[in-house]
Order: C-alpha cells, then sequence, then structure tokens
C-alpha cells in the first residue's frame, strides 16, 4: 500500500512537472549542457589544462632508478675487478641519478605563459560556443511563442468568421441578403480555415526545431514554454559603434583570437631561448655486485659504492640554425593569428551592422504594421456597420477583414523579430541574453 502511494506521488509529481512551462533560462541552460559542439570545446579545454600541467611539471628536477641482473658466460669483463675473466659471472647494478635545469633561456617559463594563453583561448572558445546555442535557442524558443501567438489570431479570426457567417445566414432566411453573399461568407470561413491549419503546421514544425535545438530525450515532446510578453518601448539606445567597442572587449571569439596572438609571442621567447648556453646540476650514483668476488653480497654493494656530482653547460653551436628556424616559424604563425584577429574583428563589425540595420528596419515595420492595424481595425468596424445595414456587400467586407488579419498576422511576426534582432546586439556586448 505505501508502494502504491508512493508510486502515485511521483506520478503526480512527474505530471506536475510536465505541466511547469519551460523558461527561457531554463531552455538555454538545457541546450547548452546537451550540445555536443560546447562538450568537445570543453574536451579540448581539458587539454589545455593538461598541457599547462605539464609544463610546470617540466620545472622540477628529474630523478630515475635504474637496476639489472646479469648472467654471462665465457669471456667478459669482471665488474668487480673490471678485468677480463672466462667463467660464468652473475652481476647486479644499481643506480640512482638526478638532474636539474639552472638556466636554459626562460625556456619553461615562457612555455608556461604560452600554455597559460592557450588555456584562456580554449576557455573562450567554449564560451563562443555557448553563445552559438543561446542564441540558437533563442531564436527557436521566440518562433514558437511567435507560431502560438499566430495559432491564437487565425482561431479568433475562423471564430470571427464563423459568427459573421451565422448572421449573413439569419439575413439570407429574412431575405435581406441575397443568398452569394452567405456562399461568399462560407469562402471566407474555409479560408480561415485553411490559414490556421497552415499556422498550427508552422508551430508544430517551430516546436519540433526547439525541441531538436534542446537535444534532451528527457523533454517531452508536449512541453509548454512561458510565456515572453514582448511589450516596452521600441528602440535600441546604444549606437552601432558602440556596441562594436563592447564587443571588440566582451566578445568570447575576438578574446580567444587575441589570446592566440600573446601566445605565439611567448612561443617566440621560448624557442629564443634554446639560443643561449644551458646550465644543469647532475648527480649519479651507483654500485654493484659480481659473483666472482670473494666477498659478501652487501658488503660489495657497500664497497662499490660511487657517487657523481656535475654542473654541465651545454652551448648550441650548429643545432642553433634549427631553433632559428623555429623561431621564423613562431613568427609566423603569430602574424597568421594576428590576421585571424583582424578577419574576426572584421566578420564582428559586419555583423553588428547588419544586425543593427535590421533592428532598424524590423523597428520601421512594426511601426508600420502598427499604424496599419489602427486602420484596418477602424475600416473593418465601419465596414461591419455598413454590411449589417446592407449599404456594403460581402466582397468588400471580405478585403475590409482579410486586410485586418493580414496586418495582425505580420504585427505579431515583426514584433517577434524585432525582439531577436534585439537579443543579437545584446550579445555583442556580453549581455545577460534571457529572462531570469
Amino acid at each position: 500500500m505505501k508502494k502504491l502511494i508512493l508510486g502515485g506521488f511521483l506520478l503526480l509529481s512527474g505530471v506536475l512537472q510536465a505541466q511547469t512551462p519551460m523558461t527561457l533560462k531554463e531552455a538555454v541552460g538545457t541546450a547548452i549542457r546537451n550540445n555536443l559542439n560546447v562538450r568537445q570545446n570543453e574536451l579540448s579545454l581539458e587539454t589545455s589544462h593538461n598541457n599547462l600541467t605539464q609544463s610546470k611539471l617540466a620545472l622540477l628536477p628529474s630523478a630515475q632508478a635504474n637496476a639489472s641482473q646479469s648472467l654471462n658466460y665465457g669471456r667478459s669483463i669482471d665488474p668487480y675487478t673490471n678485468v677480463y675473466v672466462n667463467q660464468q659471472l652473475n652481476a647486479s647494478n644499481f643506480s640512482l641519478s638526478a638532474g636539474v635545469v639552472l638556466y636554459n633561456g626562460l625556456f619553461y617559463r615562457n612555455t608556461i605563459r604560452q600554455n597559460n594563453l592557450l588555456l584562456k583561448a580554449s576557455e573562450e572558445d567554449v564560451q563562443q560556443a555557448k553563445d552559438v546555442i543561446t542564441i540558437n535557442t533563442i531564436l527557436a524558443y521566440l518562433q514558437v511563442l511567435s507560431s502560438e501567438d499566430q495559432v491564437n489570431l487565425a482561431t479568433q479570426q475562423l471564430d470571427a468568421s464563423k459568427m459573421q457567417l451565422e448572421r449573413t445566414a439569419e439575413l439570407v432566411k429574412a431575405g435581406n441578403l441575397a443568398p452569394a453573399d452567405e456562399y461568399t461568407l462560407a469562402s471566407q470561413v474555409a479560408t480561415d480555415q485553411l490559414s490556421l491549419v497552415t499556422a498550427q503546421g508552422q508551430l508544430k514544425l517551430n516546436r519540433l526545431t526547439f525541441w531538436q535545438t534542446l537535444n534532451s530525450p528527457q523533454t517531452p515532446l508536449d512541453f509548454k514554454l512561458e510565456r515572453l510578453t514582448p511589450e516596452g518601448e521600441m528602440g535600441y539606445e546604444t549606437s552601432a559603434s558602440k556596441i562594436y567597442e563592447a564587443a571588440d572587449q566582451n566578445l568570447a571569439m575576438i578574446k580567444a583570437a587575441k589570446y592566440r596572438v600573446m601566445s605565439f609571442d611567448q612561443a617566440i621567447r621560448a624557442q629564443k631561448g634554446l639560443l643561449v648556453p644551458q646550465l644543469a646540476l647532475n648527480s649519479f650514483i651507483s654500485t654493484r655486485y659480481s659473483s666472482t668476488a670473494s666477498i659478501n653480497y652487501g658488503e660489495q654493494l657497500g664497497n662499490n659504492f660511487n657517487r657523481n656530482f656535475s654542473l654541465d653547460l651545454n652551448i648550441p653551436i650548429f643545432r642553433s640554425w634549427i631553433y632559428k628556424n623555429r623561431i621564423q616559424n613562431a613568427i609566423v604563425d603569430k602574424k597568421k593569428a594576428e590576421v585571424q584577429v583582424q578577419n574576426v574583428q572584421v566578420q564582428v563589425k559586419q555583423g553588428i551592422e547588419q544586425a543593427y540595420a535590421n533592428l532598424e528596419v524590423a523597428k520601421m515595420r512594426y511601426d508600420a504594421l502598427e499604424s496599419q492595424v489602427v486602420s484596418f481595425s477602424e475600416t473593418l468596424q465601419s465596414a461591419e456597420s455598413r454590411f449589417q445595414a446592407g449599404t456594403l456587400n460581402v466582397v468588400e467586407y471580405n478585403i475590409a477583414k482579410t486586410n485586418l488579419d493580414r496586418a495582425r498576422l505580420n504585427q505579431v511576426q515583426a514584433r517577434y523579430d524585432y525582439l531577436f534582432r534585439v537579443k543579437i546586439l545584446d550579445y555583442y556586448q556580453g549581455k545577460n541574453l534571457f529572462v531570469d
């Protein structure tokens, strides 16, 4: 009985959860978590972390131990007396070596700085991938909302047409209108039904696109979205030039490109460090055992104990040409990265200019449609009065109604299009793209 009650509560909670509308923030979070491009960039970020750790570990002293056991037959060198013997020889060798680079032209230090900058670039790559999926999710979200509004509007238009058809049928029966008027309105009802089916079909496609953008099998196909009321003042105060200045400082793709340029500066310094002499401190400890000696194993290891310490200076001579070629390649790579920065900046600048122009066009289109809706609403009200009085034919009435219906649909599309253009410009400035 307890299990049954618990199962009922779980089922009820699942139903309630399914009925809870998904917010824009939740949609963006889900899409980012499940996006494969984001995951791929996160894996590249892990590689950058590992490369930075590896370059830091290179500063630590190196140490290694060796042990060997050999069995020789015939003529060989006795490791205890260091003379030739012609007999079976059982020998053991043990050694421990360690070393640390004291100076190598700051090669390791500059390599660490280079990998640190590449790590920052990888972090920006991850953010860029998240920004792209955020924009795509917002677009898909708004398209669903726009389609829902258009379905609601088409439903209202169909209901209004049906009511008008019913009134016309009564007037036809009373002999106040000709039967042709009823047939014409019936055709208008059929047209409105087709418009509703078309809007419903587009809504279904937009919902599928949004669901695929989330890439979340756990999200039900009958999801509900929290409504975003596209209201408020129409207008964007920030100019295109100011938006670009903010984008040049905040946009992830530009920051990533700049970090890579700086990383090549460190790569050049690191390669130049290989041209200077390298100073290293090394030590070596060893001992050995031979079966030909007359003393026991432990005494031999103690008697053969050897220590060695050295301060080694490595001066590159002919290999410097290899290092110089590497430096030249690094300089070329830096120039390529600088060109890439300029290319990204040009693309962003053009994208901002295009987005700003689209915003202004969307604003003008919405204003025009708003005036058109007001005008067509007044025209339809007048047409309805004249049609009921019998001074306006059904064709003229349908034209007035169709004009208003079309203007309202276009206004809904224009409003959401404007809202999306605002989100695009907010994205370039690094602003919050979704509503909490």
